[in-house]
């Protein structure tokens, strides 16, 4: 069987396709040949299937990957049927989509959550519900995506994972983020951080601070504060080596940044990715730098970026039909060119009627109307006002719809139907005071969320000085124990003792003084180390092989001293050299009568 699959993924795997774009799917092919276990054989085919899903080549992604899952399931081995159910980028498709890609996503999270909740996996079911509610929020559907996210969160706590009680928690805040309830998602977020800080998962906390830049760019228009989550990402990823994790930085970064420092950034990023035969990563880095070169570049430059990418060029062409045309228009309408842009959107609007989800339908129809608005002749643009009205309501979009209405208002005025005009009117002042609420509300949640960060670093401040308080009492402690261990050594020298009392006594009063010195010369080499294991080790190595001679010296000196005795005389000599000088200090005894007599006698006195 495993033969059979084998060689229907060499033959069948569609070349023409292989000729345009990459030789990759081939080259993973023929790796299929070599490999023996089932574990590398899924990781081969899951290494081709995400590529075409990258592509959105899903007829060939989803061939695949029915291939993974046979191979997976006649393992019989859960970890493998896991690792291809909840690893199937299929799961979560990146951009616009059609109709028909959202029903196959609903398909393949279904299979994912019903094998979860058959085998008992609290964590993956978590997983797979989170899946789904972030469909449905691609999907537009805001009060489905927060049951079902709320749902995920709370059987993830029902389990003993952090990873799916951060990914559910990060959900939850990213619904409330789209449905503009900021206090919520900060919230959730911050929870999240918690979760995350303390597991022993360091990308983890990574995962939590793209939602924060997420949420201060594009939701609160902080990017400053954004970029400084961002570079705490990197910093983490760097630290642990994080190679995915680095490439979704510098896309993150991208996006931040102006533009000619921005390509650095994505350019950094797909290298990287191309590296470690991460298509994906690469891909979507292609497809940002491609969106930011359409409103910076003149079009023969986006044009010739397209045609020397041809990954890139595949994926626009797979996301539906005609999705290649509304790609020439955006690049035609923001280089000027506006006749050529209305011809590629004429070409693309009846299947973006008809064949694509409410977001895309929305985005297609604000652009082309701003196209046409773009004419002298404005008669034509009234049938796609009103198209581009009623898409942006399906997906509550108030900005699109104060635009929309405002436009239709004018059309209306010019055709001389001012019933419609006053509706229309009516309508872009009802969505004007919506995005002005919004607006209040997001200046009002900023400053709870101030207020919330100022709280937080002033308890972080107040429990590090509580902290170092304690610290520093124990180092406190610990000295008047070396101390006192050391003044008892001297006492016990000065008496007859046995020599094993002595030697025992000395190597403790030692031990406790170089322990201590270890201990205080600790956190200095984490400092300058910045905790990296083979710094650290090596000067430990250094200060052990001065301390640990100069131990032995001290501690053979020690000992020998205190068994020669020599204290003993010392204590004893003290205590003569005491009593003499106490007598020659004492005051003379008063002499007795005859005593005085004989005294005189003897000095010639009467």
């Amino acid at each position: 069987m495993k033969s059979c699959l084998i060689f229907f993924v060499l033959i069948f795997s569609p070349s023409e396709q292989l000729a345009a774009q990459s030789t990759l799917p081939g080259k993973l092919s023929f790796q299929l040949q070599s490999v023996k276990s089932d574990i590398d054989r899924i990781i081969v085919l899951q290494q081709i299937s995400d590529y075409y899903f990258a592509l959105k080549n899903e007829v060939a992604g989803d061939s695949i990957f029915n291939l993974q899952l046979v191979l997976a399931y006649e393992s019989n081995n859960q970890n493998l049927v896991l690792k291809t159910l909840f690893e199937n980028k299929g799961l979560s498709p990146e951009g616009n989509s059609a109709k028909k890609r959202n029903e196959k996503t609903h398909e393949y999270i279904q299979r994912a959550l019903d094998y979860a909740k058959t085998n008992g996996l609290k964590e993956y079911e978590a997983l797979a519900w989170s899946l789904l509610a972030k469909q449905y929020l691609l999907e537009s559907k805001k009060n489905e995506a927060l049951e079902t996210a709320q749902f995920g969160l709370a059987t993830a706590m029902n389990s003993d994972s952090d990873s799916a009680k951060v990914v559910c928690q990060l959900m939850v805040g990213l619904v409330y983020l789209e449905k503009a309830d900021m206090m919520m998602a900060f919230k959730s977020l911050n929870i999240a951080m918690d979760i995350a800080e303390n597991s022993h998962h360091v990308n983890l906390k990574t995962l939590v601070q793209h939602m924060f830049a997420f949420m201060y760019k594009n939701k609160l228009g902080q990017e400053e504060v954004a970029k400084k989550y961002a570079f705490q990402s990197l910093a983490v990823n760097k630290k642990n080596h994080n190679i995915k994790g680095l490439i979704s930085d510098f896309i993150l970064l991208g996006k931040m940044l102006p533009y000619q420092v921005a390509l650095n950034y994505f350019y950094r990023a797909e290298s990287l990715a191309d590296s470690i035969e991460y298509y994906s990563g690469k891909i979507e880095a292609q497809r940002i730098l491609f969106f930011y070169m359409t409103q910076v570049e003149k079009p023969g430059v986006t044009f010739a970026f397209i045609n020397n990418h041809p990954d890139l060029k595949a994926l626009f062409q797979n996301t539906g039909p005609h999705f290649m045309d509304y790609m020439n228009a955006t690049v035609y309408a923001y280089g000027g060119m506006v006749d050529s842009a209305l011809i590629s959107f004429r070409s693309a609007e009846e299947s973006f009627k008809t064949m694509y989800d409410p977001a895309a339908k929305s985005q297609f129809f604000n652009e082309y109307v701003f196209c046409l608005m773009k004419q002298k002749d404005s008669s034509r643009i009234l049938p796609y006002a009103e198209l581009f009205f009623q898409y942006s309501k399906d997906v509550s979009n108030y900005f699109y719809l104060k635009n929309a209405a405002s436009i239709l208002q004018k059309l209306y005025e010019q055709k001389g139907d001012f019933k419609k005009a006053y509706d229309y009117s009516v309508e872009s002042g009802l969505y004007k005071d919506s995005i002005d609420l919004l607006t209040r509300e997001k200046d009002f949640a900023l400053m709870e969320i101030d207020n919330v960060n100022k709280k937080n670093l002033a308890d972080a401040d107040l429990a590090k000085r509580q902290m170092q308080k304690s610290h520093n009492l124990q180092y406190l402690a610990i000295t008047v124990i070396i101390l006192t261990v050391f003044i008892i050594l001297i006492i016990i020298g000065m008496f007859k003792v046995s020599a094993v009392t002595i030697r025992a006594m000395g190597f403790l009063s030692l031990v406790f003084l170089f322990e201590f010195v270890i201990l205080l010369l600790d956190n200095w080499i984490h400092h300058i180390t910045h905790g990296e294991p083979w710094k650290v080790w090596l000067i430990k190595i250094a200060i052990i092989s001065f301390l640990l001679p100069l131990h032995q010296t001290i501690e053979e000196k020690l000992i020998n001293y205190l068994l020669s005795k020599k204290i003993i005389v010392l204590h004893k000599h003290f205590k003569l050299a005491g009593l003499k000088r106490l007598i020659k200090k004492s005051p003379p005894a008063k002499a007795t009568e005859g005593d005085q007599s004989g005294d005189e006698a003897k000095t010639g006195k009467v």
